[in-house]
């Protein structure tokens, strides 16, 4: 009976020990907590680096655009016949306020055109004039507006020196994420000049 009665009593303790495993209204909240910082630290971590990583794709496409807008607008230069001044042609910095100061004289497959550049709303566009009817083509005659480069913020200090025989392209980008970037080069005139 001694034996029944201790093995008993000790299924007893076993059952009171079970019963006080459970979660008391003080660990609970605190489990809840403790869950809720660590899923809010991996959040910001993930958040982090999805921005980092929009930032470096963005700079990486300003640089990329930037560099296309000055390579394409130096091959050109270099193709053209005679770099003239956007003054000798008439109402052209009238039409067209914010242009890059010359137009390039390209002959191509026997005819003349007259190639420009103007920047408009964040974006440079290239203007073509095929009219040989006078000397110079009248800005009216300039057409096509084909859009070469977005994300620019200005091509303040842009301008050709007929007087040093150079071309200053200067160009500043930006985006949502970065600072602004500024792309800038010069390329000489090797070819006759009107201004």
């Amino acid at each position: 009976m001694k034996l029944f009665y201790r093995n008993q009593r000790n299924n007893k303790k076993d059952i009171i020990l079970l019963e006080n495993r459970g979660f008391t209204l003080i660990e609970l909240p605190m489990g809840i907590c403790i869950i809720g910082i660590i899923i809010l630290s991996l959040y910001f971590m993930f958040n982090y680096s999805v921005k980092v990583t929009q930032i470096g794709e963005e700079k990486e496409e300003i640089l990329l655009n930037g560099r296309y807008a000055i390579e394409y607008i130096k091959k050109e230069i270099r193709q053209s016949e005679e770099i003239i001044s956007t003054s000798k042609f008439g109402g052209f910095n009238e039409k067209f306020k914010e242009n890059f100061g010359f137009v390039l004289k390209i002959n191509k497959d026997n005819e003349s055109k007259y190639v420009s550049y103007y920047f408009k709303n964040g974006s440079i566009y290239r203007i073509v004039s095929t009219n040989t009817n006078t000397k110079y083509p009248y800005a009216g005659s300039f057409q096509g507006h084909n859009k070469i480069v977005e994300n620019i913020i200005s091509i303040e200090g842009s301008k050709a020196n007929f007087q040093n025989d150079k071309i200053v392209l200067n160009l500043l980008m930006g985006g949502e994420w970065n600072k602004n970037i500024e792309l800038k080069t010069e390329v000489f005139m090797r070819c006759p000049t009107d201004y």
